[in-house]
């Protein structure tokens, strides 16, 4: 988002979680946002709208999927959803229009949804349009991909979830796996030490 700010002179970039007080919590309060880059280029914070303005004429502004009829109407250059798995169904319906006029990129990010997630398929289809698409690009990374994460922590918690059953949290939250069934899948009618197989 700072880097498309900063080259291209009066864009409106969004970087969008599924509730506002999410993204205030990722970026904003931690001050990620305002101090990712030189705080030369920077004009003004607005601490009231969430948003970074720079000398250029560009902004990043965090917004929240929850409040899905503020989208109507914009015009972005830029647009990150974060956490997008657990945004509001609706917000991607109103927000993907608004890109057209400026062919404005996407980009998605999140850890893969569970089954029965509410946008679990809207998920999915987008991951599978990205992947067919020549214009877009798909990549899953996981958490040892992460040169700040403790590697050893990472084992302990592995085994850990493993030793517990837990093998589709491991997959979905630390390597990014779609994960279809798991422990938590089993129907509850059926007792686990007669008909449920590790």
């Amino acid at each position: 988002l700072w880097r498309h700010a900063l080259l291209n002179p009066g864009s409106t970039c969004y970087y969008i979680t599924p509730e506002t007080s999410q993204g205030k919590k990722i970026v904003w309060f931690t001050n990620r946002l305002q101090t990712f880059g030189d705080k030369s280029y920077i004009k003004a914070i607005n601490n009231s709208d969430v948003r970074v303005i720079f000398k250029n004429g560009s902004y990043i502004q965090i917004m929240g999927s929850e409040n899905f009829a503020a989208a109507n109407g914009l015009t972005p250059d830029y647009v990150v959803y974060d956490e997008f798995k657990a945004f509001h169904p609706r917000f991607h319906t109103e927000m993907n229009p608004n890109r057209l006029s400026k062919k404005a990129p996407l980009v998605i990010i999140g850890t893969p949804p569970k089954v029965g997630d509410r946008n679990r398929d809207q998920y999915m289809s987008y991951a599978e349009e990205c992947k067919a698409m020549k214009q877009a690009y798909w990549t899953r990374r996981s958490s040892y991909d992460n040169p700040h994460v403790d590697k050893a922590w990472l084992d302990q918690e592995k085994k850990t979830l493993l030793d517990r059953g837990e093998f589709d949290t491991w997959y979905r939250e630390y390597e990014a796996k779609i994960v279809v069934g798991g422990s938590h899948a089993i129907f509850p009618m059926f007792e686990r030490d007669r008909f449920v197989k590790p």
